[in-house]
């Protein structure tokens, strides 16, 4: 413990405090513990996801597939009734899903294997056009399809999409419709291209479900969203053509508690997943005759389809029951939405759910049309995201500043203290060294009057930015023994910073 000098300033509690220096607040310290959680997700192998017999499963997963390693797989291989989990209910093909780490980036991705697949090569040129096509779309709301390939590493000729990864996501049909209660209704692991029949009738299911709902500015805040998304899509000629609570991944964490109790900016971001898997691997059958106006003749029609699919999804998602979006329920849906949420939200819905009618009309039905329908919420949507980006943009300022101190405390670290440099054993201790290592005294072994260590992290980051700014400002740095007192300014002790460093790197 060195005295008390006259460099050491009579200090406050208050003054002693961190200060403004960190990620505050509980929104932004929320955000920075998510962030945490989702890189601790992402490093670790989450062997919770699959059962003891599932040994085989990682036995026979490769090293390493093209440029990608650590391959683990983020679900496990059931079967009910003979049906394995495998089969998508989308899709109808086998398909299972990994987490990798491309090599050369160092990037965490998502990997989609399609079982036992073989392009043929009559339509090569059509495949490559549409792969490319996809890895173009780059929008907020969608999963980035980042590359196709074909593989034999897992013992068939596979089919894998390597798609953007989101640790900790969800799908909706996991957050809304894959409970108990929910499966009862005719809500288990089924599409909304696939139904299974209740035998209920729909008031008992409006009954059971009805504290259930979500908040229409819940449902608002999806449709601009996907409504986004699928706007984008079709911008560049495709259709999604899955629009299904499997496929949308809801990718920030919602709080527990009822969805009527979650404020605007705690509504989640969510975005279309497996985007051209279908339109890939089924695009043999499907480029037949059609070589050309390939766009035109092949996802036009399935254009329309999405939006009806829209329409069935804000169904089932409005009356919290996946059987709501069969057509025999729609009136009864419908009806339930009427009495719950505004006039807009119905005749929203039932534009989507009537554009196949209107077919035959000489204008042709397109995702725009419903812009006019969704009207000022755009606003509301709009704010928040700024909102958003302004906190984002003050902890980004905050946390570019902390790095930047880190480097400079890193490289202060590294020069002082070194036992010796090319044979000299009292290079650390010698010249521009010594200014320094006093200079470490002063930022980090101060005392207060009593005695006691002053620490005042304030007084830490304050003292960095004027040295790594090369302040003319002057300060007194004295030895531990007190013999030795030296008055120098910042940008004196910025010039032995770097040439004591320079000096480490030659």
């Amino acid at each position: 413990m060195f005295p008390t000098s006259a460099a050491v300033a009579a200090v406050t509690a208050q003054q002693a405090n961190q200060g403004n220096i960190f990620v505050s607040g509980e929104t932004c310290k929320e955000l920075k513990d998510e962030i945490f959680r989702q890189q601790a997700a992402t490093a670790m192998q989450n062997s919770s996801n699959l059962l003891p017999n599932d040994a085989e499963l990682l036995e026979s997963i490769p090293e390493r597939v093209q440029d990608y390693t650590d391959i683990y797989p983020l679900e496990r291989v059931t079967n009910v009734g003979g049906r394995s989990n495998l089969i998508s209910n989308v899709f109808g093909i086998v398909t299972s899903l990994y987490r990798a780490i491309n090599v050369n980036t160092n990037q965490t991705v998502c990997l989609r294997r399609v079982h036992s697949y073989q392009p043929s090569g009559q339509s090569q040129k059509s495949l490559y056009w549409l792969i490319d096509g996809w890895k173009k779309i780059q929008c907020p709301t969608m999963v980035r399809l980042i590359q196709v390939f074909t593989t034999k590493d897992f013992g068939d000729n596979s089919l894998v999409f390597v798609y953007q990864y989101f640790p900790q996501s969800i799908t909706m049909m996991q957050q809304y419709f894959n409970d108990p209660q929910a499966a009862a209704l005719g809500g288990g692991p089924n599409s909304i291209y696939g139904f299974s029949a209740t035998n209920r009738p729909y008031s008992q299911q409006h009954a059971i479900m009805k504290n259930r709902l979500l908040p229409e500015n819940l449902l608002w805040h999806y449709i601009i969203q996907i409504s986004s998304a699928l706007r984008q899509i079709h911008s560049f000629g495709f259709a999604y053509r899955i629009l299904d609570p499997t496929k949308i991944l809801i990718t920030t964490p919602i709080p527990k508690g009822p969805p009527s109790q979650l404020a605007p900016s705690q509504y989640p971001r969510v975005r279309l997943n497996s985007c051209g898997l279908l339109d890939i691997v089924i695009h043999d059958l499907e480029v037949q005759g059609k070589t050309n106006n390939l766009k035109e003749a092949l996802f036009q029609p399935y254009q329309s389809d999405d939006l009806v699919a829209f329409g069935q999804l804000l169904l089932a998602l409005a009356t919290n029951s996946l059987s709501s979006a069969q057509r025999s329920n729609w009136e009864a849906a419908l009806e339930q939405i009427t009495r719950t949420y505004s006039p807009d939200l119905k005749a929203l819905i039932v534009s989507l759910l009537s554009i196949k009618q209107q077919q035959n009309s000489s204008v042709r039905r397109t995702v725009n049309d419903i812009m006019p329908l969704i009207g000022a919420r755009f606003y509301v949507q709009l704010s928040l995201s700024y909102e958003a980006l302004d906190n984002a943009q003050v902890e980004l300022e905050r946390e570019a500043l902390n790095g930047k101190l880190f480097r400079i405390m890193v490289k202060l670290s590294m020069i002082n203290d070194r036992p010796e440099l090319r044979m000299d054993p009292t290079w650390s201790e010698t010249g521009d060294r010594y200014m320094l290592k006093l200079f470490r005294e002063y930022l980090f072994h101060q005392v207060s009057e009593d005695g006691t260590p002053w620490l005042d992290c304030g007084h830490v980051v304050s003292t960095l930015i004027k040295f790594d700014a090369g302040s003319p400002e002057k300060i007194c740095l004295i030895s531990r023994d007190g013999q030795h007192v030296l008055v120098v300014s910042y940008a004196e002790l910025k010039k032995c910073f770097d040439s004591a460093f320079d000096d480490l790197q030659s």
